[in-house]
């Protein structure tokens, strides 16, 4: 299967019936946001402090990271152990990410119980927000300006084409971002105070209201500073 087959056939996957069945009673909280904004800090705090808040544990094809544990960030499967299941429709949702690597859900990885917290990339929400979950709740994630948000990106050693292509897929999350209803921003600055806004965010859905102008103001200066070093790249 060619890339481009690839691209094609997750694009149009569908999951079969009974996957889809499984999700009426989860509570679904789906988090958005560029890479090295520290989506997976904030979901592993909130899973460590509630125990009603559960980390969704997906598949992906690549090969685990010297940081990663099987299991744990991720569950590490052959490309064509996941192809065999998208064939057969096993997986609740799937994407591709950089490298053509493809990341996939079970429905055995959502809990029914309480809170189940996943990040979702943006160009996958579409379909993600068609799935017949019990509640879907979206917590849209930035950095708290550009700069730091770079220094982040710096620490992950990505090549220059590898950087591109993050810059890339910041813009869809920002601008994703960008259409939500501001009570779903939240700024990732200050590690504790963010990791206790986020806790307080899933559980009670909505962000602190004098927060909301400032996450619309650093949003939008954050999208404007990317613009200029998607075209200084090109």
């Amino acid at each position: 299967m060619t890339n481009l087959d690839l691209s094609d056939r997750v694009a149009a996957y569908r999951p079969d019936k009974s996957v889809l069945a499984q999700l009426q009673n989860v509570h679904m909280v789906a988090v958005v946001g560029p890479t090295a904004v520290g989506k997976t800090t904030l979901i592993d705090y909130a899973a460590t402090h509630d125990s009603r808040i559960h980390r969704m544990v997906t598949d992906v094809s690549r090969l685990p990271r010297a940081e990663e544990v099987d299991g744990l960030d991720y569950n590490f499967r052959s490309r064509r152990d996941m192809l065999q299941d998208l064939r057969q429709g096993q997986f609740v949702q799937m994407a591709l990410a950089t490298g053509n690597h493809i990341y996939g859900s079970r429905a055995s990885s959502y809990s029914s119980e309480g809170y189940t917290v996943m990040a979702v990339m943006a160009r996958a929400m579409p379909a993600f927000a068609d799935l017949p979950f019990g509640q879907l709740q979206v917590v849209c994630v930035i950095p708290p300006d550009f700069e730091t948000w770079q220094r982040r990106i710096a620490a992950h050693y990505f090549t220059p084409a590898e950087y591109q292509q993050r810059l890339l897929e910041a813009r869809e999350s920002l601008q994703f971002a960008a259409a939500q209803s501001p009570t779903n921003l939240l700024i990732n600055g200050d590690r504790a105070k963010s990791c206790d806004a986020f806790l307080r965010l899933v559980r009670n859905r909505t962000s602190p209201r004098y927060g909301q102008k400032k996450a619309e103001h650093v949003l939008k200066t954050i999208l404007g500073q990317l613009e200029m070093e998607l075209d200084s790249g090109q």
